[in-house]
């Protein structure tokens, strides 16, 4: 990740940062590892397939990382139109 996109998710102390409590610095440093995860998936597999198809793969990612998550659940929704 360049220098731009750490300032630009403050995941990088800029001068006016004063400090940071337990909290927020845990919120960084898991924040570093998702846009990781997410980085790492990309590179591996490019641009232009279906989200399906990066969602397994950020799910993979996610959990050799050992990190917790929910993938996305599918639910039947209606209209009055239907």
């Amino acid at each position: 990740m360049n220098e731009a996109s750490k300032r630009a998710l403050r995941l990088e102390k800029t001068s006016n940062d004063v400090g940071t409590t337990k909290e927020e610095e845990g919120m960084r440093r898991l924040t570093e590892r998702i846009i990781g995860c997410a980085i790492e998936v990309h590179r591996e597999l490019g641009p232009g397939l279906l989200e399906g198809t990066y969602e397994a793969a950020l799910c993979i990612e996610f959990a050799n990382a050992g990190l917790g998550f929910y993938n996305s659940t599918k639910f039947q929704w209606f209209t009055r139109d239907i």
